[in-house]
């Protein structure tokens, strides 16, 4: 048996799976769906333990959503079949270390990773909600009762009323303005389908004025910007002219854009927390 450190990234379309022994690093990727319920989720990672003859001596769970204590799931509005189970409820058969955390501060953990001299920063994620993590002087920062990040949350105002981030610019938003699926979407966008082409400038731009007022108010070093709606033709580079557009020059000087990993990063953050 392969004695590994696991990381798991639960998402709203997928659940992804990482183990690391030291020597070798084991990964898989099953589609899941937001419907996903406790049972399927511990089916998948049997399915991948057993697979891969792992032995998991310790594990990390990245999960969408407020969580408590790194125990318990309070709300998910991604994965609501989730909402008030405990880390012992992911395969209570391993009576190991689990270690619950929302899935942008594992992200968040993995951009210190790849940028170990950055002191303060954001990283956002883009994917089926959008949420953001903090990490000052060597430590996520978490608000006072552990939920801060709700970056999806923001109000923002339209010619429509006020309506939240996630609402304009999120990859759930995105596909409900184009009424298909992210391939049709995809493809659209590389014809230069004029409909396809505003949605994604319209939610990019949103998600850059909301970044835009985060950097303003904060001066990080780091702004990580990842998740799956960042795959869009032009989505990230919209969402970064219009930060750059709209943040005083003064916190530019010192601060990195990025584009981080999307496949591997929550996961890979979730194992390195879980070790801490």
């Amino acid at each position: 048996m392969n004695i590994c450190k696991m990381g798991i990234d639960l998402g709203g379309t997928k659940l992804l799976c990482f183990a690391n022994n030291g020597d070798q690093i084991f990964q898989e990727k099953f589609t899941t769906g937001n419907a996903a319920t406790i049972e399927q989720i511990n089916n998948c990672i049997s399915e991948f333990i057993i697979k891969h003859k792992i032995n998991p001596e310790i594990m990390g769970i990245a999960i969408p959503g407020l969580i408590e204590n790194n125990s318990l799931i309070i709300e998910s509005d991604v994965l609501q079949n989730l909402n008030n189970y405990e880390s012992s409820d992911f395969l209570p058969e391993f009576r190991i270390p689990k270690i619950l955390l929302n899935d942008v501060d594992a992200s968040a953990i993995y951009a210190k990773m790849q940028y170990p001299d950055k002191q303060f920063i954001l990283s956002v994620m883009a994917g089926t909600g959008i949420g953001l993590g903090i990490y000052i002087n060597n430590k996520l920062f978490k608000g006072r009762n552990g939920f801060a990040g709700e970056l999806g949350y923001m109000p923002l105002p339209t010619l429509n009323g006020t309506k939240n981030l996630d609402q304009l610019a999120s990859g759930t938003s995105i596909l409900e303005s184009f009424a298909g699926d992210a391939v049709a979407l995809s493809h659209a966008l590389e014809s230069n389908d004029a409909n396809a082409v505003q949605i994604i400038d319209r939610a990019a731009t949103h998600l850059g004025i909301a970044l835009a007022g985060l950097i303003n108010i904060f001066n990080p070093d780091l702004l990580a910007i990842g998740g799956g709606t960042c795959r869009f033709l032009n989505y990230f580079d919209i969402c970064k002219n219009t930060v750059i557009e709209n943040t005083n020059p003064f916190l530019l000087k010192d601060l990195d854009i990025v584009l981080i990993e999307t496949n591997l990063n929550v996961a890979k953050g979730a194992l390195q927390f879980a070790q801490l």
